[in-house]
């Protein structure tokens, strides 16, 4: 009798291909938190076909729930995909977000940012990870792209911030364009 092959074995096969690969950036860490293929920490995932059984979060559409779910680059978004969950920054002037965030420093945190019109979000460096850039620079279609963010090249450093106030509503998808194949990407959205 044959089995077919179901997303959770392509994605533990890919997971442990990542994790060859990554054991020369450094190894993989004792909590794995992060690690594509690696079960999420705390509730699980439902098993089945497609989605995983995870909610969307509310105010996130589903189209940008997907894109962090799947990945931009083949894996999916390191933080997302352990809890997918958006940060709602609503009402407030300001709010940051971590660049070189999770254990092996190469996510963002929050990954979904929910955010009015007038804030003003600024990526702030953690100087972990290596180098690293916020880019509106995706390889789907099927997220939208409304607002389109670019800090310029990486860069490497605790010192580093990127700062960008949305005007406009819409959706502001982002990778970290050296990290982007091992799932460091974003997103923020952009409410009334």
């Amino acid at each position: 009798m044959t089995r077919e092959l179901t997303r959770r074995d392509l994605l533990g096969i890919a997971g442990a291909a990542g994790s060859v690969a990554l054991a020369g950036c450094g190894g993989v860490l004792g909590d794995k938190r992060g690690v594509p293929g690696t079960p999420g920490n705390g509730s699980g995932d439902g098993g089945g076909n497609g989605g995983g059984g995870s909610q969307v979060p509310e105010g996130v559409p589903e189209a940008v729930h997907t894109w962090m779910m799947e990945g931009d680059g083949g894996q999916a978004a390191k933080l997302y995909s352990d809890d997918p969950s958006a940060a709602d920054l609503t009402g407030q002037d300001s709010a940051t977000i971590e660049v070189g965030a999770g254990g092996q420093g190469v996510a963002f945190a929050p990954a979904v940012a929910i955010v009015s019109t007038g804030t003003e979000v600024t990526w702030e460096w953690t100087g972990n990870g290596g180098a690293h850039n916020v880019v509106t620079d995706i390889n789907s279609s099927s997220v939208p792209v409304d607002i389109e963010l670019n800090s310029g090249s990486a860069q490497a450093g605790s010192d580093v911030t990127y700062s960008y106030t949305f005007e406009n509503t819409g959706v502001a998808p982002y990778v970290c364009v050296p990290h982007r194949a091992i799932g460091m990407m974003g997103a923020v959205v952009v409410q009334e």
